[in-house]
C-alpha cells in the first residue's frame, strides 16, 4: 500500500476566559450572570490527511439564573437559561462510508434548565432535573457532499429532558475485606459481593432515571471508614 505524501502543519491558538458576577439578594437566594468564551482546537482527518485540516471552534456562550436553598437546607431550588453561539462547529460525518470531521460553520443553542434537590427525610434526597431547548440548530451548515443542513436541529440535543434520582445515606457494617475473590454478581442492575463486617461506615443506594425510554441505574456504594 503506497500512502499518498502530504507534509502539512498548522498552529492554532485562542484566548479563553469566563467573566461572572454574582449578588446574593436575600440569605437563600443567589442570582449571576455570566459570559464564557471557549475554544476546540483544530485537527486533520486521520483518513484525509493531506486534505486542509479542520478549523478551530469557538464558543461564546450566555448564562444568567438564581440559586436558592429553603427550610434550613432540606430544599434547594435552582434556575437557569442559556444562549450558546458556536462558530466553526466541528461535526462527524459519513462520507464513502468513511466517518470525517468538518465544520459547521455556524450553530446557535438557547434554553433553560431547572433543577430541585429535597431531604425530606435524614438520609434520603431527591432530585429532579428538567432540561428545555427550544433551540438548537445548524445556522449554516454545509456537510461537504453539497447538501445543506442549514436549519436542521443540531444531534444529541433534544428539546425536552428530565432526570430523576434518590440517594440514600446510611451507617452500616463497614466493608472490612471481599471473601469471594470472584467477580461481584450483577442481578437486575444491582451488584453484590459478599463481604466480612467490621466497624461502621456509610452505603450509599443511588436509584437514577434518565429520560431515555427503558433505561434506569441502581447502584449499592459503600464509602469510607
Amino acid at each position: 500500500i503506497v500512502l499518498a505524501q502530504a507534509a502539512q502543519k498548522a498552529h492554532w491558538g485562542e484566548w479563553t476566559w469566563r467573566a461572572a458576577l454574582d449578588h446574593q439578594f436575600t440569605s437563600s437566594v443567589l442570582g449571576y450572570v455570566s459570559y464564557n468564551r471557549g475554544f476546540k482546537s483544530g485537527a486533520y482527518n486521520a483518513v484525509a490527511y493531506a486534505d486542509k485540516p479542520v478549523a478551530p471552534g469557538l464558543l461564546v456562550a450566555y448564562e444568567a439564573g438564581l440559586k436558592s436553598e429553603w427550610f434550613n437546607r432540606r430544599l434547594r431550588a435552582n434556575l437557569s437559561g442559556f444562549y450558546s453561539d458556536y462558530e466553526d462547529l466541528q461535526v462527524s460525518v459519513f462520507a464513502n462510508s468513511t466517518q470525517m470531521q468538518l465544520n459547521a460553520a455556524n450553530a446557535e443553542i438557547f434554553g433553560a434548565e431547572a433543577e430541585l434537590a429535597a431531604v425530606p427525610v435524614p438520609g434520603l434526597t431527591a432530585r429532579l432535573a428538567l432540561g428545555w431547548m427550544p433551540t438548537a440548530k445548524y445556522v449554516d451548515f454545509n456537510d461537504g457532499r453539497g447538501v445543506d443542513l442549514s436549519g436542521n436541529r443540531m444531534i444529541l440535543a433534544p428539546e425536552v429532558t428530565a432526570t430523576v434520582a434518590l440517594d440514600f445515606e446510611k451507617e452500616v457494617a463497614l466493608v472490612d475485606r471481599v471473601v469471594d475473590p470472584t467477580p461481584p454478581h450483577h442481578v437486575t442492575g444491582l451488584i453484590f459481593s459478599r463481604v466480612e463486617p467490621r466497624g461502621h461506615s456509610t452505603a450509599k443506594i443511588v436509584a437514577e432515571v434518565p429520560a431515555l425510554p427503558g433505561t434506569a441505574a441502581f447502584g449499592i456504594i459503600a464509602l469510607g471508614a
